[in-house]
């Protein structure tokens, strides 16, 4: 069965968000029978299991309609052609065996599923939304979920206008927590998520103004310093708290 894919919602120059449809079923069961990905979720849901799959890929389609610029979206990055292969079509165009058409057909990106970027309201705070990613493990640690979390940011701050975004983390997810905190994020603490202990953030207008006058590299600097002193208080007060036990 042929399904015409969506235009993208937003692009970027490795991303490109659009909505699920019901041939995306598959990839989204695959992402999720992978355990590194469900380690640290604070709302795990059964996505391994096809037949919730796609009752949950049919759920979105009745959001996409009901809550334009809000909802869960496919998420593909940009994939660069072979060198190899494009060394050859190169030399194939000099010999004048191949067309130039040709040429620039392969040379453009490929787009890959990579997982999904949502803003959605909040579990149990629906007057909240909340920026999300989760991502397959081959696209950690390359600043796409920076990349994305910018484009969406905007989004909910300059198009749906809104005053603040929320995001939550598992505690201990501490590459996500250095995400948010890059893109203006400050944490609240932590507060049951769907039941879960789960890390709290808040972005503001005015702090995700203040940020987008900051280069990224300098923001992420600030954002692994507040990691890595969180990190020592969490120590000292582990250490005060074995000294006192054994006092």
């Amino acid at each position: 069965m042929f399904i015409a894919l969506p235009p993208p919602l937003l692009q970027t120059p490795r991303l490109r968000l659009r909505r699920f449809v019901a041939t995306d079923v598959p990839a989204l069961v695959a992402m999720h029978r992978e355990p590194r990905v469900r380690a640290l979720l604070v709302d795990d849901q059964p996505l391994d299991d096809a037949a919730v799959a796609a009752e949950f890929v049919q759920r979105l389609q009745l959001w996409y309609r009901t809550h334009p610029g809000l909802g869960l979206w496919h998420a593909e990055r940009a994939t660069p052609p072979d060198p190899a292969a494009l060394a050859e079509a190169r030399a194939a165009v000099a010999a004048g065996e191949l067309e130039a058409a040709a040429l620039d057909w392969l040379a453009r990106p490929a787009w890959r599923f990579c997982g999904w970027f949502n803003l959605m309201p909040m579990s149990g705070e629906p007057e909240h939304i909340e920026l999300g990613c989760r991502l397959l493990p081959d696209a950690w640690g390359g600043g796409l979920a920076l990349e994305g979390g910018e484009a969406l940011l905007a989004q909910a701050f300059d198009t749906l206008a809104r005053d603040e975004v929320r995001a939550v983390c598992h505690p201990q997810h501490r590459s996500v927590d250095v995400v948010l905190r890059t893109l203006g994020f400050s944490a609240l603490g932590l507060a049951p998520y769907d039941g879960r202990p789960a890390a709290h953030y808040r972005l503001d207008r005015a702090a995700w103004q203040a940020a987008q006058g900051q280069a990224l590299r300098q923001r992420r600097r600030a954002a692994v310093e507040a990691l890595r002193r969180h990190s020592r208080s969490d120590r000292g007060r582990g250490e005060a708290a074995a000294s006192a036990a054994h006092a």
